[in-house]
């Protein structure tokens, strides 16, 4: 009998209808230990190893877990792919103490039944550098800095950083033997002419309306358009705030909920190199093989775990955001598209005939090979060129103006990318929207920027948990050293033993 310890009961039900006899399946449900944070004394040093303390209400989980254990000749540990999952395994070990048993390490990509009996064929040993960079990521995400953690301070600053100012493009209608037709209006450098000041559109108006221009001759190129990758989980909530409306802890949850249904991987397991040869193997049938990509094995992303599990067009969020996984992955092993781009540029004059620092372009963008967008229609295709020949005069008859559109305002998805997991991400969001009167800094602290940063370089074997621990230490004393700053949080060193 082998102890194999998960996160949730819903977990521990699937994984126990799929292995059968020989396992004790038990949910440890998340963290069983925390980092203390006592206040310590000005000029402290952080040091390793840390002390923890039993999570609240986890102390007769814990006595019940180390009974089972008794019982069973080994402890295997089955918790969530990614650093918190690593960490959750790795407290969970240390609690329980199973001597000469072995540990092993059980990383499912997904709770599909095939999924998991290849996880469990082949498991590992605890990985130390990403439990280092778990507990580097508890740290940046509870210990405070004031009245925020020191990831929700870059939560908030993200957040409340200068938006890029209102800002508008200018089009202009032109007239040629009885038809009319849109054009941007660009610089001598071909660049979209962008508007800040809203007095600048009289001006621009003043000057070309009624004004006549000269065509020049079409111009026309082939562009490649490369597939995308599958989705990370910062992309992903881009793409699906932008797309669907969802903001980033909706995202976060309903990934948890595919995961826990057995649709998706989990957003930071390791891709199984049969999911991208189903996905080669679909396209064939459903598109022909004209369109699978000669490359294309993906190692990371979140692909669905099924791929012929098709999506569907159904009422909720979860659906859609299948939709958006499921299309994604299945794009990332097709065909690069090519589109034909066809142009003319118009030279606007004045009433002198001399001409202006502006060029009137229009633009035709044609699909040659459909290639990935056969599963993600573009939406850029444009209307045919105007009947024009070079030197023809037309007439703007009036000009327009369209807001350029704004950054979407959620900091998760840079804190992601900053080097916070997805979890921690929407954690140190969700602390800092509490605050709402936080006064923001005038910008990011390069210091706190790169600690966050770090964290991954730790998880790499880069840098040590103990060189990590010495920046944050010296971070927070140069912050408490600031007027009006308050003694930094610290840790107290603590033997391996005690820390039980």
């Amino acid at each position: 009998m082998n102890l194999l310890l998960v996160e949730s009961a819903a977990h521990a039900r699937v994984l126990t209808d799929v292995l059968g006899d020989g396992w004790r399946v038990e949910p440890c449900h998340g963290l069983l230990r925390m980092p203390l944070l006592p206040v310590g004394k000005r000029g402290s040093s952080l040091t390793v190893p840390l002390t923890f303390s039993l999570t609240p209400g986890t102390a007769n989980l814990v006595r019940r877990l180390k009974r089972a254990l008794r019982e069973c000749q080994a402890l295997c540990l089955a918790t969530p792919p990614g650093r918190l999952g690593e960490l959750i395994a790795w407290h969970a070990a240390e609690l329980l103490d199973p001597g000469d048993k072995p540990v092993r390490r059980i990383e499912l990509a997904s709770l599909a039944p095939d999924a998991i009996r290849a996880a469990f064929a082949a498991p590992r040993a605890l990985d130390r550098q990403a439990v280092d960079a778990a507990l580097a990521e508890q740290l940046v995400t509870h210990l405070p800095a004031g009245r925020l953690s020191m990831a929700a301070e870059l939560a908030n600053t993200l957040a409340r950083l200068p938006r890029q100012p209102a800002a508008w493009t200018a089009q202009v209608v032109l007239q040629h033997q009885g038809k009319s037709f849109q054009a941007d209006v660009r610089d001598l450098r071909g660049r979209r002419l962008v508007l800040t000041q809203p007095d600048q559109h009289e001006r621009l108006g003043a000057l070309l309306t009624g004004s006549r221009c000269l065509a020049g001759k079409p111009v026309e190129r082939a562009v490649a358009r490369p597939a995308p990758a599958p989705f990370d989980a910062a992309e992903l909530m881009a793409t699906a705030e932008r797309q669907l409306g969802l903001a980033p802890e909706r995202v976060l949850m309903l990934l948890g909920t595919l995961f826990d249904a057995g649709w998706i991987t989990h957003p930071e397991a390791t891709l199984p190199p049969d999911l991208s040869a189903a996905a080669k193997r679909h396209v064939v049938r459903a598109y022909g093989a004209e369109l699978v990509a000669t490359e294309g094995l993906w190692s990371r992303g979140i692909a669905p775990a099924d791929i012929d599990r098709l999506p569907e067009d159904l009422p909720g969020d979860g659906a859609a955001l299948y939709g958006l996984i499921w299309r994604q992955f299945l794009a990332a092993h097709m065909l690069a598209g090519q589109d034909c781009l066809r142009g003319i540029s118009f030279q606007a004059l004045s009433e002198r005939g001399t001409p202006w620092p502006l060029r009137l372009t229009v633009a035709q963008t044609e699909s040659v090979v459909a290639g990935w967008r056969t599963v993600i229609p573009s939406q850029n295709l444009s209307d045919p060129l105007p009947d024009v020949a070079e030197g023809d005069a037309l007439t703007v008859q009036n000009i327009s103006f369209t807001p350029v559109d704004a950054p979407t305002t959620s900091s998760v998805p840079r804190l992601i990318r900053a080097g916070l997991s997805p979890q921690a991400a929407v954690t140190a969001a969700g602390q800092a929207e509490k605050v709402q009167d936080a006064e923001a800094v005038g910008g990011i602290d390069p210091d706190l920027h790169d600690l966050v940063a770090a964290i991954d370089h730790i998880a790499a074997g880069m840098l040590t948990l103990a060189e990590w621990l010495a920046r944050l230490d010296a971070l927070l004393a140069r912050r408490s050293d600031a007027p009006g700053e308050h003694a930094p949080i610290l840790l107290r060193p603590v033997h391996k033993e005690e820390a039980r």
